[in-house]
């Protein structure tokens, strides 16, 4: 067995963002940053200008430029393993170059454990979440770490930041201190991806110029309140709904016959808590939903309750696994229509990935 590097500080829950159980309310917050806390009036979902049954020319990119991803996966290899595709943690199931955990890594590409897959697959893996990262984080590179280390973004004046997570696990470093180590390894490999950068890295913009922003107006009173459409036997928010609609039918002209669950009621979120994480008032309402079968935000708290969320299946059948032919397609195609994919679930899209 090849352990990772002695003192590596690394992400024991990798990529489960705070918008999960951070408090949602019909009040949104800018795409530029997490969904937690105080919610401010507006939120800008992509959104493509495109009418009738047209296929949108070009896709929008999930978050970052390639040369962006690229420098970032490599700090991560860095910081993780060293670069060692094949490591595994000791007291730990996290594995391969970026220290997936077996329940983040869920099988990828049919590989039991991280460390078991051929570098490209790995790489794949972890460019899914880095872009769902940047995405949920308007671009902003320096969410990576600690999200990638901690699980989530905490609020600015959080203590989590100055708490180190987990240190029988073997972490030695404080989110902010791992953020402030990581970015200093980041600033080199974007000077070498960019050797005339001369002020530092740089979070490029996305790279869709087709795509357009626009702003939702959100209603204030609970999500309750969200003006709903049924698009393609899918209710979603009215203002996503278009986008929705032109991604079924683009799928249907290849091939796929998606169908899926939208929106959800604060009432069914709570019978799902009660189904998967247990019926006690505690599970129901304040464990976190990293701790049920399958994870399950608390009620309140997901997009399916303002509509900004689907779950999909193809065919007939739940979209489970990401090597499926339906997954590969909205893969390449869903993030044209403004659908990002969770990084823990093949089967759930929403507008900012989480």
């Amino acid at each position: 067995m090849t352990p990772a590097p002695s003192g590596c500080d690394r992400g024991i829950y990798p990529v489960r963002c705070v918008a999960s159980d951070g408090p949602v309310s019909a009040k949104l917050l800018a795409l530029a940053l997490p969904i937690t806390g105080s919610l401010a009036l507006f939120l800008g979902i992509p959104l493509l200008f495109a009418g009738g049954d047209t296929e949108p020319a070009a896709a929008c990119a999930a978050g970052g430029t390639s040369s962006d991803v690229d420098a970032i996966a490599a700090t991560i290899r860095d910081r993780e393993s060293g670069g060692d595709y094949q490591a595994r943690a000791d007291g730990s199931t996290a594995s391969g170059a970026y220290q997936f955990t077996d329940a983040t890594w869920a099988g990828y590409g049919g590989y039991p454990h991280a460390w078991l897959a051929p570098p490209e697959v790995q790489d794949a893996k972890a460019t899914e979440h880095i872009t769902g990262i940047l995405a949920a984080n308007g671009d902003d590179a320096s969410a990576v770490p600690v999200v990638w280390y901690l699980g989530y973004l905490p609020a600015p004046d959080d203590p989590a930041w100055d708490t180190i997570p987990s240190p029988d696990a073997g972490n030695r470093l404080t989110p902010r201190q791992y953020q402030t180590a990581w970015l200093d390894t980041y600033a080199t490999h974007a000077d070498e991806a960019d050797p005339a950068a001369t002020d530092g890295p740089e979070i490029a913009p996305s790279t869709a110029a087709e795509c357009a922003t626009v702003t939702l107006d959100a209603p204030s009173d609970g999500p309750g309140d969200v003006s709903l459409t049924t698009v393609e036997a899918i209710t979603v928010n009215t203002q996503i709904a278009p986008q929705v609609q032109q991604l079924v039918q683009a799928a249907r002209r290849s091939g796929y016959q998606l169908a899926g669950t939208g929106y959800r009621s604060t009432q069914r979120q709570i019978e799902l808590r009660r189904q998967n994480c247990g019926s006690s008032r505690y599970a129901t309402y304040e464990m976190p939903s990293s701790q049920c079968t399958p994870p399950t935000a608390r009620p309140g708290n997901s997009l399916h309750e303002l509509g900004l969320a689907i779950d999909f299946s193809c065919n007939g059948v739940l979209i489970r696994n990401r090597s499926s032919a339906c997954y590969q397609w909205l893969a390449d195609h869903a993030a044209a229509y403004g659908l990002h994919p969770l990084a823990s679930e093949a089967w759930h899209w929403s507008y900012n990935g989480q």
